[in-house]
């Protein structure tokens, strides 16, 4: 994702993020996220905590899923970011919110 960077500042007078940029980025994000629902899946809280890991695990496949409808949409450099960003605070929220309420429960 890092590498897109120069590459996002360049065109970010553009009213569109160029398609192999979009494409490039979003795909890296949906990785990103497909890496994380790997992982939480090998853990071995997995058992432990299972409806905690899989309500993150659906969370992740979901964002990942709307990374390449944003990539088909080509917003402008900025907007692209932004939204990947909240894209990418959304599992992150999930998992803490439930952690925090996983750990109140009796």
């Amino acid at each position: 994702m890092g590498a897109t960077m120069p590459s996002l500042v360049e065109h970010a007078h553009g009213g569109r993020t160029p398609a192999p940029l979009a494409w490039l980025l979003s795909a890296a994000t949906a990785l990103v996220l497909a890496a994380a629902m790997g992982i939480a899946s090998s853990l071995r809280a997995w058992d432990d905590k299972r409806s905690l890991h899989r309500r993150l695990v659906r969370t992740c496949a979901v964002v990942a899923v709307l990374c390449p409808a944003l990539a088909a949409a080509r917003p402008a450099p900025l907007p692209i970011c932004l939204v990947l960003v909240v894209l990418l605070a959304v599992p992150w929220s999930v998992a803490v919110t439930r952690r925090a309420t996983w750990d109140v429960r009796p």
